[in-house]
């Protein structure tokens, strides 16, 4: 079996790259299982809205599938929390020219009922266009307001199998902004 392989790209707040998160045939079993259910125009903060700031479609992958909720599984043992915090998957997609603008992942008022607190994100990739090398434009997570240990914004590129994953709240439980990121056009 191939195992992750985890870099911590960034200390306070904690920013970690996973190298080989998913295999192939995980990854292309999740993009046909979203396809099969189904992009919709991706909202806001879960609340129906539907705006500019964001522009890509979104599939929620079916939940008692057994290659999902493994896969749940194994994000839940990476991200340190019990699978049952975990919000049910989704498929994320961008065609060229989409983007996701600067934002974060909790919203400002905490969400609203039934929202559930999201402590961690973790962000795979389930196809990379071209498999474009770090510091190229197109498709990567760029955080605004973190540095990587070059000293430039940190920004992760996209690569078949990997992932991003980071802390939405600080030290004190705070909304923390510094996880503020967008999804490159």
């Amino acid at each position: 079996p191939v195992y992750p392989v985890l870099r911590q790209l960034t200390s306070n707040p904690v920013v970690t790259q996973i190298d080989e998160l998913l295999t192939p045939a995980e990854c292309a079993y999740l993009a046909q299982a979203a396809r099969d259910a189904g992009f919709q125009a991706s909202e806001i903060e879960g609340r129906g809205e539907v705006c500019s700031l964001r522009t890509s479609r979104t599939a929620y992958l079916p939940e008692g599938d057994p290659v999902v909720q493994c896969i749940e599984r194994r994000l839940a043992t990476i991200a340190g929390m019990p699978a049952t915090s975990l919000e049910p998957l989704q498929a994320t997609s961008y065609a060229r020219g989409e983007r996701y603008k600067t934002h974060h992942d909790v919203p400002r008022d905490g969400g609203g009922r039934g929202y559930k607190r999201r402590l961690k994100t973790i962000f795979a990739y389930l196809q990379a266009d071209g498999e474009l090398p770090a510091g190229r434009c197109g498709g990567a997570t760029r955080f605004h307001k973190l540095r990587g240990k070059d000293g430039k914004r940190l920004c992760v590129a996209p690569q078949t199998g990997s992932a991003v994953m980071w802390t939405n709240y600080d030290d004190m439980g705070r909304r923390d902004t510094r996880t503020e990121h967008s999804g490159e056009e």
